[in-house]
């Protein structure tokens, strides 16, 4: 179930009674203050996301519906193997996660792939095969979140199209809700909710501590680019 960011639609999977599970399952959109159906997509196991101005809802399929004009149109490249879909705040971007762990970034109209994203949750990296669960885009749109089999939180940047190293370990598990505060990621479990300093020293500190050493300077070009350097560990 997906509600539209100004709450004037949302989107449900309807389980077809006495069907196979995904051969009869049916995607309806309802316009909430008109309380009726404004679109249906049948025979599908499709959810999706609401673009932030509402007017748009793509399925993990590939399929852009225009709740406006009732029109829809098919991205075969985008299609495959799409578990979640997100859009960024200002609608420039869709980010498409695979089944294989990596992450697509679209233009948010879905008629350009701009780049393609790995991390250590991607096939054949140190977490891989790990379930990839909630995940939001930062209020600029510069920063993408996921929750990692429920106990940790990888980070991508969205303007340099690279992970920030490997997911954040946070305490605890059961992480159900991500949310960005200016530099702050809040990860909610339950009525508990757990805050990550998101500030690129705080982010570079976490990195040396893990690697057990300081950034190089490559490293530190790369992921604290116009900061003075200085010892971090």
């Amino acid at each position: 179930m997906d509600l539209a960011s100004d709450g004037a639609h949302i989107a449900a999977l309807q389980r077809e009674g006495g069907v196979p599970t995904g051969e009869g399952d049916t995607l309806k959109i309802y316009d909430v203050r008109a309380r009726k159906e404004v679109r249906s997509v049948s025979g599908t196991q499709a959810g999706g996301a609401f673009s932030p101005d509402g007017r748009y809802f793509l399925t993990t399929d590939g399929t852009l519906l225009d709740l406006k004009t009732g029109t829809d149109r098919k991205e075969s490249t985008f299609s495959g193997g799409v578990r979640h879909v997100a859009y960024s705040p200002d609608g420039r971007l869709v980010a498409a996660f695979r089944e294989t762990g990596l992450v697509e970034l679209w233009n948010g109209q879905v008629t350009q792939r701009i780049t393609t994203m790995s991390s250590s949750v991607s096939r054949g990296g140190g977490r891989g095969g790990q379930d990839l669960g909630e995940f939001t885009f930062s209020p600029d749109g510069r920063l993408l979140a996921a929750v990692v089999d429920g106990d940790s939180v990888q980070l991508w940047d969205t303007d340099r199209h690279y992970a920030l190293g490997d997911p954040l370990l946070l305490p605890g598990r059961g992480v159900e809700a991500l949310a960005f505060d200016g530099d702050t990621l809040w990860a909610a479990a339950g009525t508990r909710a757990r805050s990550v300093d998101l500030t690129p020293a705080r982010l570079a500190e976490r990195v040396c501590r893990r690697a057990g050493r300081d950034l190089t300077p490559l490293e530190w070009s790369t992921y604290l680019p116009g900061i003075p350097r200085r010892p971090l560990c």
